[in-house]
């Protein structure tokens, strides 16, 4: 009786240690005691790791808008006409305002006499100059982004970003105009022949005169 019961405890010793592997086996998921079964990340369509982001969230792009419609020459000597006679109106307007302040100082203060070197022509000049750079970088730089004539004919003035002129580039751009009438109007003749209708100034500023009324 003893000896069978020494042989069962020997059977069990033995059996003991392969039910302990496959008890390890069946903890990491299979009887061979690997480590269980594991499914693969799926990657991203674009192998981003934002690309699972809900679209909301996502950057979004930036079209760009259509090219602005360039103002021809023909358009926009139209608009110098009527501007020049917006200058002239100026310069009746400041010469008669300096011939009646003379007038006014010799019978007032000079009994009637004359003014023995009367200042009046050269004022008259220069206030016609400050008036007229006055009225261009005021109205290209206002809310309409043109002079009158311009406005009349329906075309503004851009930087190259599109965005409205500096009091600065106005200044600039009026002198620079000046010169392209100096030079026998090549300048402004040039708008008739370049890509973006660009006159002489409108280069040396890096301007652009386009259809549109704001």
């Amino acid at each position: 009786m003893s000896e069978g019961v020494a042989g069962n405890e020997r059977a069990r010793q033995r059996s003991a240690p392969g039910r302990d592997r496959q008890d390890e086996g069946h903890q990491f998921g299979g009887d061979s005691g690997t480590m269980p079964h594991q499914a693969p990340r799926r990657p991203s369509p674009n192998g981003s790791p934002g690309a699972g982001r809900p679209s909301s969230q996502r950057t979004p792009v930036r079209r760009p808008g259509p090219e602005p419609r360039y103002a021809g020459f023909w358009i926009r000597l139209a608009a110098y006409v009527i501007d020049s006679i917006v200058a002239l109106g100026i310069l009746i307007a400041v010469a008669a305002a300096c011939a009646l302040v003379q007038t006014a100082i010799e019978m007032l203060v000079l009994d009637g006499r004359e003014i023995a070197r009367s200042p009046g022509p050269g004022i008259t000049r220069l206030l016609f100059a400050l008036g007229w750079v006055t009225y261009n970088v005021l109205m290209t730089t206002g809310s309409w982004q043109a002079t009158l004539g311009k406005r009349l004919c329906g075309i503004y003035v851009i930087q190259a970003n599109g965005s409205r002129m500096s009091r600065g580039a106005a200044i600039g751009r009026h002198f620079a105009r000046t010169l392209s009438e100096v030079i026998i109007f090549i300048g402004l003749i040039m708008a008739a022949f370049t890509k973006q209708k660009r006159g002489l100034h409108d280069m040396i500023c890096d301007t652009r005169v386009v259809h549109g009324k704001l």
